[in-house]
């Protein structure tokens, strides 16, 4: 069985390209590790509002309006894969 600190927290959330729901995802984020967000804040083709939390932020960064982001705390090795159509 695992304890309560080896397991990841996920947070799902839709924050429909707003700034408030963003600010809320960060202070939703410091009880949770990981959170996979749809239509998050852009400006000029970049995601806002997400950083203040501390890890790394995963998107494509070659499309001008991401849709799709994944938010990931400082801690956790990733290896994103991304693919181009």
């Amino acid at each position: 069985m695992k304890t309560e600190s080896q397991r990841m927290r996920v947070l799902q959330a839709n924050l429909h390209h707003s700034r408030v729901a963003s600010a809320a995802l960060n202070v939703a984020m410091r009880n949770c590790d990981v959170a996979l967000i749809q239509e998050p804040w852009t400006y000029k083709g970049e995601i806002k509002g997400l950083k203040e939390v501390g890890g790394e932020l995963i998107y494509s960064r070659s499309i001008p309006y991401p849709r799709t982001c994944i938010f990931v705390k400082k801690g956790f090795q990733t290896l994103p894969l991304m693919h181009q159509f």
